[in-house]
């Protein structure tokens, strides 16, 4: 891997070492490019959530499956089937809330 073995250092030193105190956003011109960066960074132990809804080879760590996941979805799906307004605006709030704090808590 001698080409290799040096590109994958010079990438170690560009990433947060024990406690991040940076945030990292990666965007890509394919789903599979963004796969490939992602399980980089999860070999690397980093918390990763992958937003968007393309085809995905990292199911557990899409979005959308994490927000589905959660105990507060159930609760959600009711929300957004209500005939009121109120309610459904609700739904939306508690799902904005609750992707806000699975990306809080991704690196």
């Amino acid at each position: 891997e001698g080409g290799r073995g040096g590109r994958r250092a010079a990438e170690d030193d560009l990433l947060p070492q024990s406690h991040p105190i940076c945030r990292i956003l990666v965007t890509g011109f394919s789903n599979i490019a963004i796969d490939n960066i992602a399980s980089g960074l999860l070999e690397r132990g980093l918390v990763v959530v992958r937003a968007g809804r393309g085809a995905t080879k990292l199911d557990h760590i899409a979005l959308h499956n994490l927000v589905q996941a959660q105990p507060e979805w159930t609760v959600i799906q009711a929300q957004q089937r209500d005939e009121a307004p109120a309610v459904r605006k609700q739904a939306r709030e508690l799902e904005n809330k609750l992707v806000g704090r699975l990306v809080d808590e991704a690196d």
